[in-house]
Order: C-alpha cells, then sequence, then structure tokens
C-alpha cells in the first residue's frame, strides 16, 4: 500500500461533501464489551477496536492529542519541545499511551492491523454540521459491527483546520525509518481515501487503542542448530525489550556467538543475554564459531594457522581473557598501562627496525617466547587468510581463517586509546594491532588496520597511542 509523508502538515484536499446524518446505534450504543472500564468492539479482526479515542467521552470526540512516545497531552507539539527519542522500529508497551493509559491489554495498533481495518471494513462519511460531527462510520465485512472515526486533525502550535473536509490521523505504534529520517506511520483519511501516512514523530495525534484476541504474549522458541541440550520457551510481551536467557547448549569444537533468526546466520542476529523485542513468535537459533586451539605456551593458549614462517598466534591478546575482548592498550615500546594515552606522557623515543624484547609489551607481560608481530608477520597473516567481518551477537571484529588448513582466529575490531578514551571513528570494524617492526626512514613503526575495504600495513602515524597487542611465537 502506498505510503504518504507529512514532514508538517499536509495541504488540505477540498473535495465535495455529502451530508448525513450519523446512526447513533453505531456510536452512543454500539453493541460492545469492556476490557479494563473502556469499551470494544470485535469487528472479526485479529484484534479488537476500542469505541472511542483516548480521553473522549463518546465516540465522536476527538479525546487527546500525544507526541508519538509520550502519554501526556501537551498544549503545543512541535519538534523543540519533543521528548521521546525513538530506538527501535514497535514502541514498546512501557512507552504506549493505550497501555500505559487504559492499562489491561490495551495497545496502540500496527501498521498491519490498520491496514486490517482499511481492507476489511465500508468506511461512510458522515457530516453533520449542526453537531460538529465529521468523520467516518467503519462497519465490518464480516460482521456487520460498526466504529465511529471522529476526523481528527494533526496538532502542532495549533489544531489545524482540516476536520470539515474529511481529514483524519492515528498514530500506529510503528516507526518508519527512511534516508536518516524517523517517521510514524499513522492512519490517514480524508473523504474516499483512506492509508498508512507517515508522520513527523513530535506531531499531536489522537491514538484508538486496540485489544488483541487472546492477549499479547509472544513465544520465543532456542534452537541448537547443530548443538546439544535442550532450552524451554519464554513468553514475552509484544514490543517489550525481555533479555535473552544464557545459552545452555553446547557444541563439541565449538563456541557459542549468539543467536540469530534464521539457521544460516542470515537473520537478525542477538547477543547471548541482548533485549529482543518482538512483536510475532520467533525462533532463535544458536550460532556456533569453530574453537581451534593448537597448544599452549607458557599458559597461554595458540593456534597454528600452517603459515610458511611457522608463526604461531595467540588466541587472545594481551591483556585480554577471552578473544571477544579488547585487553589492554599498550604505547609503542611501553610494557605497562596507563590511565592516558598522550604525547606529554609518553616516554619511549627510541627507533629501532625491531623493538627489543625489553621494550616488547607481548613478552614482558606473557615472558616465554612470546613477542609482539613483526611486519612480515602480519603480512603473512594477511595474504595466507579470509578476513570476513563480524557485526553482530554485540561483537565487531573479523574471523579470520587460514587459507591453508582452515583453522581460525579471531580479531577483535578496536580503536587506538588516546587521551582517556577510544578515538572516534566513522568506518565500522576500524580496528588497529601493533606490530614489533618501526619503518626507520619515516620513523613510524607499522600497525595492522582493518576495515571491511582494506586489511593492510599502515604506519602508526602516534606510536604514543595506546594499541591492541596479539602476541606471536615460533
Amino acid at each position: 500500500m502506498k505510503k504518504t509523508f507529512f514532514y508538517l502538515l499536509s495541504v488540505m484536499m477540498l473535495l465535495p461533501i455529502t451530508s448525513c446524518e450519523i446512526d447513533s446505534s453505531h456510536t452512543t450504543e454500539p453493541s460492545v464489551n469492556e476490557e479494563n472500564g473502556h469499551e470494544y468492539v470485535d469487528l472479526g479482526l485479529s484484534v479488537r477496536w476500542a469505541t472511542m479515542n483516548i480521553g473522549a467521552v463518546k465516540p465522536e470526540d476527538f479525546g487527546s492529542y500525544f507526541a508519538w512516545g509520550e502519554t501526556t497531552s501537551k498544549e503545543t507539539y512541535t519538534d523543540g519541545n519533543y521528548a521521546y527519542k525513538p530506538t527501535s522500529e514497535t514502541l514498546p508497551l512501557s512507552d504506549d499511551v493505550a497501555r500505559v493509559t487504559w492499562g489491561g491489554n490495551w495497545r496502540m495498533p500496527s501498521p498491519d492491523e490498520i491496514n486490517e481495518l482499511i481492507e476489511n471494513c465500508n468506511w461512510t462519511y458522515t457530516w453533520t454540521p449542526e453537531l460538529n460531527l465529521y468523520g467516518y462510520m467503519v462497519t465490518s465485512k464480516i460482521n456487520g459491527k460498526s466504529i465511529f472515526l471522529p476526523s481528527a486533525e494533526v496538532y502542532t502550535d495549533q489544531l489545524s483546520d482540516g476536520t470539515r473536509y474529511g481529514y483524519g490521523a492515528y498514530w500506529s505504534n510503528s516507526a518508519y525509518f527512511t534516508e536518516g529520517f524517523n517517521y510514524i506511520d499513522a492512519l490517514y483519511f480524508y473523504q474516499g481515501h483512506f492509508e498508512n501516512g507517515a508522520f513527523s514523530p513530535y506531531v499531536g495525534l489522537p491514538v484508538r487503542p486496540v485489544l488483541p484476541v487472546g492477549g499479547d504474549a509472544r513465544t520465543v522458541r532456542f534452537e541448537s542448530n547443530g548443538g546439544n541440550g535442550t532450552m524451554e520457551p519464554i513468553k514475552v510481551e509484544y514490543a517489550e525489550p525481555t533479555k535473552l536467557p544464557g545459552n545452555t547448549f553446547v557444541k563439541e569444537g565449538y563456541e557459542f556467538l549468539g543467536w540469530d533468526t534464521k539457521a544460516d546466520g542470515t537473520g537478525k542476529g542477538y547477543g547471548a543475554t541482548s533485549l529482543i523485542s518482538t512483536t510475532t513468535d520467533v525462533t532463535l537459533y544458536a550460532q556456533w564459531i569453530k574453537i581451534d586451539i593448537s597448544g599452549n605456551e607458557g599458559g597461554y593458549d595458540y593456534v597454528d594457522l600452517g603459515l610458511p614462517s611457522g608463526t604461531k598466534w595467540a588466541i587472545v591478546n594481551v591483556g585480554a581473557k577471552s578473544r571477544w575482548e579488547s585487553g589492554a592498550p599498550y604505547a609503542w615500546g611501553e610494557t605497562g598501562i596507563k590511565a592516558s594515552y598522550t604525547e606529554e606522557n609518553y616516554t619511549y623515543t627510541d627507533r629501532p627496525a625491531t623493538l627489543p624484547l625489553a621494550n616488547d609489551a607481548a613478552h614482558v607481560n606473557w615472558g616465554g617466547a612470546w613477542r609482539m608481530p613483526l611486519e612480515g608477520e602480519f603480512n603473512e597473516l594477511i595474504q595466507n587468510c579470509t578476513f570476513i567481518p563480524l557485526d553482530k551477537y554485540d561483537q565487531q571484529g573479523y574471523v579470520i581463517t587460514s587459507n591453508i588448513n582452515g583453522k581460525v582466529l579471531y580479531f577483535a575490531a578496536i580503536t587506538a586509546y588516546q587521551g582517556l578514551d577510544s578515538i572516534e571513528s566513522s568506518e565500522r570494524f576500524y580496528g588497529n594491532y601493533m606490530s614489533s617492526s618501526c619503518n626507520t626512514v619515516m620513523g613510524y613503526p607499522y600497525e595492522l588496520y582493518m576495515h571491511p575495504a582494506n586489511y593492510d600495513l599502515g604506519l602508526l602515524w602516534n606510536p604514543h597511542r595506546g594499541s591492541q597487542v596479539r602476541p606471536v611465537f615460533k
């Protein structure tokens, strides 16, 4: 269905209007039931529709106006006084004015439920000037029951004047993200025309609540996806963020990575205990990453990727307890961590072709044969492995698979540290890892530089910055 966008207010469409008397049997005395003190009509659809708007005392009233995600009315509705910041496509029930105001199982309608109302009902325009009554009698094609939707206008700094022309709009519970802008789906109508439109979230619109048949609990199921064990399904409230339980599946030779809505990992991903917000029942499939450990050197695990030089790579960074952690940052040539990384507190000024072991953060902190990688060893890794970016399951980094023996290594995408904080970068997957080699002509060390379009050795222009260290040995 075509979507119409309204950046502020649409140009009013002045169409011929026919006057007719409203059938009071469908408005003031409908055949209804109640939920938590508020009446609804069963139109034979997937949800039951309230007989009146929030804040109304009879079906013909406009009721109260709300900005999307806000639960109290205001005198004006502008971008400047809009307090809610949309963060998800579906409004959580804790921010849904229908649930907050009316309680029970009431909530705002979804775009699909609005479309269902449009497609399965006859819409008859009603105009009774002496009663200041304008709107649509919406009659179910399924069972003949009706609700009345007044032509409630859009509110910004004042109420717009399209009511007499049959113009009206009602919020849905769903945001619509396009080209960097946030819009909210809404029921939009004027005489003879009904659709899902889209409005800026800060404008004031009325709300017509709906009541889901059988309640709104959704089921989340868990599949091991090649692993072993069982996990019981959980129930979550409609669109309400809920923390996932910890994984209890196991798969020999693999580590649990996260959950995905598709078994092959091409769906929506969730971390092990991420918040999930869903409007439908969903099945989550465990995702796994190989655990390749070839041995242990001095208490630290390593993987042998079958590289020509025989270099063995550590599983984790210096200072990290797992492959997913960033570990500790080090300035080039320094072997201890600091509260900040600035030129002023940088102590190592030599620029040898290769760092002495006494100034090698990997060797000093891990001992044994461990040391920082040479420039050539980083290049060997790039030339003999496949780097696959990972930006899912609360992880951001690279799965590095040997083209020689298929074994796997993981590098987290970690930015360098300067001052007190990690350096911000507009590039996703940006990460750098320090080598022990230095370009003595330029006077700068080499570092592994990573982002999706490039995995290469670059120069560490600011050796005082704190970078991650991945140890190696032969």
